[in-house]
């Protein structure tokens, strides 16, 4: 009988309220090889309603099936844990098109050896610019619905995090407690959606002055070759 790969990764490291998480959520997984565990749980600034955010890599890609399948097993034992699934190789294109995946590294605690992912490179500056144009075409396909403060605003709460780890990166910083005063400084604005608008326009501006980093070269490599 073929034995399911074991998940011998170290987590002495780990708060125990994290660590009890972790241990479950590795019983349900197929061989993994890190995860990263951020957000606001890890960096001590939680509400009562927030999860235990975690990054999970392991050694190959997933269907939609299988990870629909692992949602609802993880669902009925970690109600509180909100994961996401990479392989290892998208782990590292990630980091070339995911500004947040490359803060939440900084920002969070990775389980297991991180050179499985290769050499670190910045966040390409085309992706910076590209992320934030994105948060515009966001903004504009939010007026197309009938309420866009649908959910307490949660809509856009998503775009000025983005907007603010987009900044961050830009500074060459990474801090969860100035994202939560920032976003909801945004938030608290008497026009968050300007105020949002405003913040991906100047990134923009700022990005078309800034030349390509090592960054846009492994970008460029990684399509072309």
């Amino acid at each position: 009988m073929t034995q399911k790969p074991s998940n011998s990764l170290d987590l002495m490291a780990l708060p125990s309220d994290w660590k009890v998480r972790v241990e479950q959520l590795l019983s349900l997984m197929p061989s993994v090889r890190l995860i990263l565990c951020y957000g606001s749980r890890w960096a001590g600034i939680a509400t009562p309603e927030s999860d235990y955010d975690m990054i999970v890599i392991g050694n190959k890609m997933l269907s939609l099936h299988d990870v629909a399948h692992l949602r609802r097993q993880v669902k009925q034992r970690l109600p509180d844990v909100d994961w996401h699934w990479l392989s290892v190789r998208g782990a590292r294109a990630n980091r070339l098109i995911n500004p947040t995946l490359s803060w939440a590294m900084r920002t969070g605690y990775v389980v297991g050896d991180p050179h499985v992912l290769g050499p670190e490179v910045p966040v390409p500056i085309s992706t910076l610019r590209s992320t934030a144009q994105d948060v515009l075409d966001d903004l504009n396909a939010l007026h197309r619905l009938d309420d866009p403060w649908d959910g307490n605003g949660l809509a856009f709460r998503q775009l000025a995090k983005r907007v603010v780890v987009l900044d961050q990166i830009l500074a060459g910083v990474a801090n969860s407690l100035h994202l939560s005063r920032e976003v909801q400084l945004i938030m608290q604005a008497g026009n968050p959606e300007q105020a949002i608008r405003m913040r991906a326009q100047a990134i923009i501006d700022q990005t078309v002055q800034i030349p390509p980093n090592a960054g846009d070269v492994a970008f460029h490599e990684a399509i072309h070759g």
